[in-house]
């Protein structure tokens, strides 16, 4: 899946964001919040349009 992989390190409080340009140019702004890390877990908010699925890996292995 993709031409690509990155892997990046990012503490609580910072966010990422990735521009999506469709074929007729149009680009489409997503940002990834990481709201708080505790132990093993990161909660995370997402900001993206309606347009855009978000689907949780384990309910794509259904």
């Amino acid at each position: 899946m993709g031409n690509g992989y990155l892997a990046l390190t990012r503490r609580e409080g910072e966010k990422l964001f990735f521009f999506i340009e469709d074929s007729n140019g149009t680009i489409t702004k997503i940002r990834i919040d990481l709201n708080e890390i505790t132990g093993n877990q990161v909660k995370i908010g997402i900001d993206a349009p309606k347009t855009v699925q978000i689907i949780r890996d384990e309910l794509l292995s259904k």
